[in-house]
């Protein structure tokens, strides 16, 4: 069903190339294959494979090379989707038909094993906030080979009485252990929920900072109590970049190059920080960005842009310096907002070729009367405030294949400064693999 180059794209181990040497995503490991095995499972399951199978994954060594021949093969199955779908409890109090708002798996659609979790921990924190937090949901799945649909029933059951009395973290040479334990919805203390751990397990990967991640139990001090392990294994979070081009019209006419360093876990704090720069024969980009994930404590982004751009046209050039100021709070798993104050200082020059006794000459140069105006009265200041909403379901930011980006924006500048205006943008993208074979 998938092509080989489709798979790949999941998978962490890479081919070498020309930047392999800089983003080290060549060299063979063990470990990261079996992660591989785990990663190309997760992905046919979440399309409707339910009976996918990894029949093996062997590397071998070309001597003569000192490189790896990786080969995965692997049985895909019949594809399915889901049957009946419903809610049992156990618990006299909580009512089933009061939880199928928050099941996200419809009979009719592709089985999606992650719909299934998802699901499961909706359940739970629904049931939880009704009082009853060691409550434990379990789907159990009827299998249909003839139809090949799988119905689901979520069973809610009263769970064991436990508390977490530690939480462990091994691994993480560089990130920062308090990086670790504010993902888990959990603490030292509070009961246990296998439900939320899972939850804290995906989160953990979605950093992006972690080769693997994996979250156990041992028994505690008391039998009441269990210990929460986690193991990690760190992988690079830096990129390099730079690229060339050649533009033949605009702003960036002729050759350009540009180039950014970039660190998605500054100093293991989980910080992001960009440094970019660029420009031609008339152009001058620089930029440097930076994000705190948790602002105060809190699941809230917090970060600035600062920014210079310089251009040269035929009559005069410009030169703008501005800054931004963000925060960003997610709504739910897929819908955020962003709020900024935006701030930016804009000069003109006239180009001396253009003057006469220091005045403008229009002998010389055809300017438009409105480019005057903005050069006799630079600099310009602007500053505006902008509130935006995002939506997010796509599966891969670096590589997407499937789900929905749109963003609806509105920024309004008045606050000060010389400009005035009230603007409202609005953009969105679909993704959506037309050919798995030509990975279209």
């Amino acid at each position: 069903a998938y092509s080989s180059r489709r798979l790949s794209d999941v998978i962490s181990t890479k081919r070498s190339s020309i930047l392999s040497f800089v983003l080290r995503d060549d060299v063979y490991d063990e470990d990261k294959l079996r992660a591989d095995q785990e990663l190309l499972r997760r992905f046919y399951y979440n399309h409707g494979y339910a009976d996918f199978q990894v029949i093996s994954a062997v590397g071998e060594l070309d001597e003569t090379t000192n490189k790896y021949t990786v080969t995965i093969t692997v049985q895909e199955g019949e594809r399915y989707t889901f049957g009946d779908v419903s809610v049992e409890s156990t618990i006299p109090e909580v009512d089933p038909a009061s939880l199928q708002s928050v099941v996200e798996t419809h009979k009719g659609d592709v089985y999606n094993a992650e719909n299934v979790e998802d699901t499961i921990i909706a359940l739970t924190e629904r049931v939880a906030g009704s009082g009853y937090p060691f409550a434990q949901v379990t789907p159990r799945g009827d299998r249909n080979f003839e139809n090949h649909t799988i119905s689901v029933v979520y069973t809610i059951d009263q769970g064991t009485k436990a508390y977490v009395e530690r939480i462990e973290i091994r691994g993480n040479d560089r990130t920062r252990d308090y990086v670790i334990r504010r993902e888990f919805d959990v603490s030292e203390g509070d009961a246990f929920n296998q439900v939320l751990i899972q939850r804290a397990k995906k989160r953990l990967e979605a950093l992006d900072f972690f080769e693997k991640v994996e979250v156990s139990t041992v028994p505690g001090s008391e039998p009441d109590q269990v210990v929460l392990v986690v193991d990690v294994v760190e992988k690079s979070t830096g990129e390099f970049s730079i690229g060339a081009g050649y533009s033949s019209g605009g702003d960036t006419e002729g050759p350009t190059v540009e180039g950014s360093i970039s660190e998605r876990n500054f100093l293991g704090r989980g910080q992001f920080i960009k440094l970019s720069a660029g420009g031609g024969k008339r152009s001058r980009d620089y930029s440097f960005s930076f994000t705190e994930p948790y602002f105060l404590g809190r699941r809230i982004a917090a970060g600035f842009d600062v920014f210079n751009r310089t251009r040269e046209r035929d009559d005069y050039k410009s030169e703008t310096l501005g800054a931004t100021v963000r925060f960003g709070l997610p709504i739910t798993d897929n819908i955020s907002t962003q709020l900024a104050y935006n701030i930016s200082r804009e000069e003109y020059e006239l180009d001396e070729d253009c003057e006469t006794n220091g005045n403008y000459d229009p002998l010389k140069c055809n300017i438009s009367t409105a480019i005057l105006d903005g050069i006799e009265q630079s600099p310009w200041l602007k500053s505006s405030v902008s509130l935006g909403l995002v939506y997010n379901t796509i599966d891969d930011m670096k590589n997407p294949h499937e789900g929905i980006f749109a963003n609806v924006g509105t920024e309004v500048a008045g606050l000060g400064g010389d400009a005035k205006f009230v603007k409202v943008t609005a953009r969105g993208s679909v993704y959506q693999t037309l050919s798995e074979q030509l990975d279209l």
